[in-house]
C-alpha cells in the first residue's frame, strides 16, 4: 500500500494519512471504490487523488456521487 509504505518514510503522517483514506473509502459508493482498486492504468490512479475525491464524499446521495466520478472520468484518458 503507497500509504504504508510512505508513512514508514514520514513516521508522523501516517495517522493523517490513514484519517484522509478512511474518509475517501468510507465516503464512496462501492462502485467507486471497486473500480478505482481495479484500475491499473497509471493514468487513472494518477488523476484520482484524495483531493479530487473528497468534494464526492460530502455529497449527499450515492446517485449523485456516482454521476460526478462519471463526469470526472470521461476527463481521463485511459485504456479501459
Amino acid at each position: 500500500m503507497r500509504y504504508a509504505r510512505y508513512s514508514r518514510r514520514v513516521p508522523e503522517c501516517f495517522a493523517r494519512l490513514s484519517e484522509q483514506y478512511d474518509k475517501i473509502h468510507n465516503g464512496l459508493p462501492a462502485e467507486i471504490r471497486d473500480f478505482l482498486a481495479g484500475a491499473n492504468d497509471h493514468a487513472v490512479l494518477q488523476h484520482f487523488t484524495e483531493r479530487r475525491l473528497r468534494p464526492l464524499t460530502i455529497m449527499p446521495s450515492d446517485e449523485e456521487k456516482i454521476e460526478r466520478f462519471r463526469e470526472m472520468l470521461a476527463g481521463v484518458e485511459y485504456s479501459a
